[in-house]
């Protein structure tokens, strides 16, 4: 028995290779950006681990270089790098890290500014208004006595 294939059997399994073709080139696209976005993440938040272990590690008066920030100059550095192109294809990766050291420089600022907000607000003490006024104590320290005569307003 001989196989007979005619042109339109063969020209039926080519458009199926080629749809399969498509369908396979599709699917590998989307995988080549899902790993760009998750290499860059991962080189974003381990670049801004790295730099936290660093500040973590030194002594706080090593942290600088010529005064700067370690973070903040190497973000710098790492995006001048990247944007005149010394890294070449890997100009991206340059970016990322250079993100990564921005990040943590700014998270330690914003853990510093916060911890200077919460003392000062210690500081300040909580602030209570009443119907009471002054009543002539003039802003001095009563005692808990004092306080309850004020507040039935036997003062």
């Amino acid at each position: 028995m001989a196989l007979a294939l005619s042109s339109g059997h063969f020209h039926s399994a080519m458009q199926a290779a080629s749809r399969t073709h498509g369908r396979a080139r599709a699917a590998l696209d989307k995988m080549h950006g899902v790993t760009r976005n998750v290499v860059r993440t991962a080189e974003v938040g381990g670049s801004a681990f790295g730099f936290g272990l660093l500040q973590g590690r030194l002594p706080e008066a090593k942290q600088k270089v010529m005064g700067v920030d370690i973070g903040l100059g190497s973000a710098v550095l790492l995006h001048v790098f990247g944007f005149a192109g010394i890294g070449g294809d890997y100009a991206g990766h340059l970016h990322a890290i250079g993100d990564g050291a921005l990040a943590s420089f700014l998270t330690k600022q914003g853990i510093l500014m916060g911890a200077r907000m919460a003392k000062e607000a210690q500081l300040k003490g909580p602030k209570v208004q009443g119907e009471l006024g002054d009543n002539g104590i003039e802003g001095q320290d009563l005692s808990d006595d004092e306080l309850a005569d004020l507040s039935r307003g036997r003062r």
